[in-house]
């Protein structure tokens, strides 16, 4: 492999307006078929197998208007209670208009208006007809628009749910930046030279364009969530500033000993880049590895990752030589005052002393038990806590106090109780039962209901050819508490199985809350096979490489 890259170094430098090229090409061209192809990301999160998956799919064939996207609304006054004028007309207008507004269906009628035991807060849901992801955004804007009469009255309006979390969603490109503004100033104290800070950021810019290109590429045939680009941009610029790291260090070592630029860039390919080819591997591996969750989102967003790692490798062999040309012997130029060029070797400077992190790997070379003790114990200490480890899904409590999807969550919260930001859905199959529907849901609904972690459970509202039925179940503990995991699980296994018993029929705990806990529960599960799958392939992966 090192001849092969030695070889492709020395190409790359000395055809680097080729190669320059070629790279703007192949950007150019995929964005173009990126964009030919229509290709959009699309966040549908299917977990097959488990049971809020089949709440879904039954809710998709006996209520399809009620599978789609939603959102909350929530009116709160601060004195009095919204029973009193002019709050309480303001507030059913706006709930009047809100069913006006395209793309909005008509809820449940358990779900249209919900008011507090203290009467100062009130709940609405907006029913989408469609997921929120594939709805314009002005929809939201016409749903917001619709409670200005009651602002002006002085009614506090907050709005919770799947449009507002989509609509906070920060976009590409704020944070990547400030990471990457973060990078070029280490870097600019790790090279003393401005030129060479620059081509670790440009071919990692370059790579990333073209990454990113390719995964909208991929979206025209496949489901790839949104949150793809954002991991594939974070992940990517990391790796391809680090790989393009390893290469110009040694480059600039070869340029100090005498070298020309070719030799320098081939010998650096050769050597630094044989280890990002072999660090690249592993990433893609260990990133392709979330396939065996068995999830087609994660399975997808890891693939796009790996995509963007893939590119950067590819990048930091061909591109950076190229930039590495360019660059010549003037690489060191417009440096910071008081630094010192690298010698042969890059472990000293040009005074034949030794870099202070060479002096520390001897130390340590010299005292391998002491450090291996210590270091092992260390790690220990650091994982210890996953003895503890809980896996869960972020919610609008963790949102900023600033945002109106944690202000709605604590107006809901404080007004209904913990467990109303994280309800169920009963979704019940009422095919071959020995009852009437209504006594069967009503059954049902009064042995959930018996449950101690069960706050509240609405009335069920019955398909109209009366082989399905719906019914709300609010638990008396908040989404993240491990109570609530509790509760799905004893529903699932006790509760429901006992309450048809003699009556038949099949009930599927659905909802957001049970399909982040069936999540988590799946990630949990395949653990063990992930780790086993990533170690298995990249022991392969270095045997084939190193030949031992």
């Amino acid at each position: 492999m090192s001849n092969f890259l030695y070889r492709v170094g020395r190409a790359c430098t000395r055809r680097r307006w080729r190669v320059l090229f070629a790279w703007l090409a192949i950007v150019v061209a995929l964005v173009v078929v990126g964009r030919a192809a229509g290709g959009e990301f699309v966040d549908r999160l299917q977990i097959p197998g488990v049971e809020s998956q089949k709440a879904t799919d039954l809710l998709l064939e006996t209520f399809p208007t009620q599978a789609g996207g939603s959102m909350q609304v929530v009116f709160h006054v601060s004195d009095g209670t919204v029973a009193d004028e002019p709050s309480a007309s303001a507030i059913a207008a706006a709930m009047d208009a809100m069913v006006n507004v395209p793309h909005v269906v008509q809820p449940f009628p358990a779900l249209v208006k919900q008011v507090s035991a203290d009467g100062t807060t009130v709940l609405t849901t907006v029913q989408f007809d469609d997921e929120v992801r594939a709805l314009p955004r002005s929809v939201y804007h016409d749903v917001v628009a619709t409670t200005a009469a009651a602002t002006s009255e002085g009614v506090q309006v907050e709005f919770g749910g799947e449009f507002p979390q989509l609509m906070e969603q920060p976009s590409l490109g704020g944070t990547e930046g400030i990471g990457l503004l973060a990078a070029m100033v280490i870097l600019l104290f790790a090279f003393g030279s401005v030129i060479a800070m620059g081509l670790p950021i440009g071919t990692a810019l370059f790579g990333l364009g073209a990454g990113i290109a390719a995964i909208t590429c991929l979206s025209a045939f496949v489901d790839v969530p949104s949150t793809s680009e954002m991991l594939a941009s974070m992940i990517g610029l990391g790796v391809g500033i680090d790989y393009a790291l390893f290469i110009i260090t040694r480059h600039r070592a070869g340029l100090h000993r005498g070298l020309t630029v070719e030799d320098a860039s081939g010998r650096a390919i050769a050597t630094a880049g044989q280890a990002v080819v072999i660090a690249g591997g592993t990433v893609v591996i260990a990133i392709c590895g979330l396939a065996v969750a068995g999830i087609p989102m994660i399975t997808f967003m890891g693939i796009g990752a790996a995509i963007v790692v893939a590119v950067m490798v590819i990048s930091s062999l061909t591109l950076l030589p190229a930039l590495m040309g360019f660059a010549g012997h003037n690489i060191d130029r417009y440096g910071l005052p008081g630094t010192k060029r690298v010698s042969e070797g890059s472990i000293t400077n040009v005074d034949g002393e030794y870099h202070g992190w060479a002096r520390w790997a001897q130390h340590v070379s010299r005292h391998p038990v002491v450090y291996l003790v210590v270091g092992l114990a260390a790690v220990l200490t650091l994982a210890a806590p996953i003895l503890d480890l809980r896996l869960g899904q972020t919610d609008s409590s963790q949102s900023p106090s600033s945002s109106t999807l944690r202000r709605s969550y604590d107006l809901l919260s404080n007004g209904f109780g913990p467990g109303f930001n994280g309800p169920f859905v009963l979704a019940v199959n009422l095919e071959g039962t020995t009852l009437p529907p209504e006594q069967v849901v009503q059954q049902l609904s009064a042995a959930v209901i018996a449950d101690p972690n069960v706050a509240q459970v609405s009335r069920a509202v019955v398909g109209p050819n009366g082989e399905s039925a719906v019914i709300q179940v609010i638990p008396a503990s908040a989404p993240q508490d491990k109570e609530t995991s509790e509760l799905v699980a004893r529903l699932r296994s006790s509760v429901i199985p006992a309450a048809l018993e003699t009556t038949g029929g099949t009930v599927y705990v659905g909802g957001q809350t049970a399909t982040f806990i069936d999540l988590s529960n799946r990630v949990a599960d395949r653990l063990p096979l992930f780790i086993g799958c990533v170690v298995g392939l990249s022991f392969i992966l270095l045997m084939i490489v190193f030949r031992s």
